[in-house]
């Protein structure tokens, strides 16, 4: 018996196979590289350019210093002026946990002489203080002021980078008896780099406050690393914008409300009448540039941007190398001692 074949199907009905897919994981993998080597590019510039700015603005200032400011930079007038005040400089002595904030002792020595000259000149008494080793010595600043105060009618603190530029500038001249507090702003609001305290039952209860603040409940001067940063501001700076309540604060508070608790907007508004505010270039002059601000904030630093004839110069916001170039800058061509024979304050 004959077995039959079964015919072939005819040729237009083979399965073709089928055409091969884009393959798009390749084209998404190429581009995920390219994506990550320009985010790597662009972190290294940041980086670069953060490591090497003051440095940078070291040399261009050398090259091309700043021009006085016309009309010079003063604080307003008192509404109520001190009369044949004490007044006292505090600072804080450059100890091993305040080597990062002054880079060495070279520069934190002549920091210090920069401000005795100044003092020693006018007749103010300089007071320079030993930080606890408990806290970050920034906080010290709160406990320097409780522990001197008493002793004067006003006192002034500096920071070890924030250097007299003229010495012809009385501390009178800022002193209003109707506040208890007289400090400038940045861009982020109250800077304690350099500000006045009256000696008043409002002051010494404002710098309890910040003081209490620091540790217990709220916690304000609690360690946070770099990369898990959950409160606004440093150290007693942040203190003060948490019991103000200042527009900085609230703004953060708004994001994560559940971090700190805010203060009775009430008695926040009290403490802020208290402190009278004069412009930075008065005080607080930085030595930056706009460019390392955007907006509104890159208008605030010109003008808070120091030129000749402003009282301090204060190099906040700079670290390691940058702080160390920017500190021979300013020692060299901007810390200036009176000259001899210069007129004094009026102290008694």
């Amino acid at each position: 018996m004959m077995r039959r074949v079964p015919a072939a199907p005819p040729a237009h009905n083979k399965q073709r196979p089928a055409p091969a897919l884009p393959n798009s994981s390749g084209r998404n993998s190429k581009f995920l590289r390219a994506a990550l080597a320009a985010l790597i590019v662009a972190a290294c510039s940041i980086i670069y350019y953060r490591a090497n700015y003051g440095r940078t603005l070291a040399a261009s200032l050398e090259a091309a210093p700043p021009e006085p400011r016309e009309p010079p930079c003063r604080a307003p007038p008192p509404e109520r002026a001190a009369v044949n005040p004490r007044i006292g400089i505090v600072v804080l002595a450059d100890t091993a946990s305040e080597a990062r904030y002054v880079q060495t002792q070279r520069y934190s020595q002549k920091s210090l002489d920069n401000k005795r000259a100044y003092a020693d000149h006018h007749g103010y008494e300089l007071i320079v203080h030993e930080p606890a080793a408990a806290l970050p010595a920034p906080w010290s600043k709160v406990d320097a002021l409780l522990l001197h105060l008493r002793r004067f009618d006003w006192l002034l603190y500096l920071d070890g980078d924030a250097l007299v530029a003229n010495p012809a500038i009385c501390l009178e001249s800022f002193l209003d008896d109707a506040y208890d507090v007289v400090m400038a702003e940045d861009w982020g609001g109250y800077n304690t780099g350099a500000f006045f305290v009256r000696n008043s039952t409002f002051s010494h209860e404002l710098l309890r406050k910040m003081a209490d603040a620091a540790t217990g409940k709220l916690d304000l001067a609690r360690r946070e690393p770099w990369y898990a940063k959950t409160l606004p501001f440093e150290f007693e700076q942040r203190a003060l914008h948490y019991l103000t309540d200042t527009a900085s604060w609230r703004k953060w508070a708004a994001r994560s409300p559940t971090k700190v608790p805010r203060v009775d907007p009430a008695a926040a508004a009290r403490t802020r009448s208290h402190i009278k505010v004069v412009p930075q270039c008065a005080l607080n002059a930085y030595l930056v540039r706009p460019r390392l601000a955007s907006g509104p904030s890159a208008k605030v630093a010109a003008r808070a941007a120091y030129q000749p004839g402003d009282f301090v110069v204060h190099l906040a916001g700079h670290k390691g190398e940058n702080k160390g170039a920017l500190l021979d800058y300013a020692l060299k061509h901007l810390a200036h001692a009176p000259p001899q024979g210069a007129p004094k304050c009026g102290v008694t």
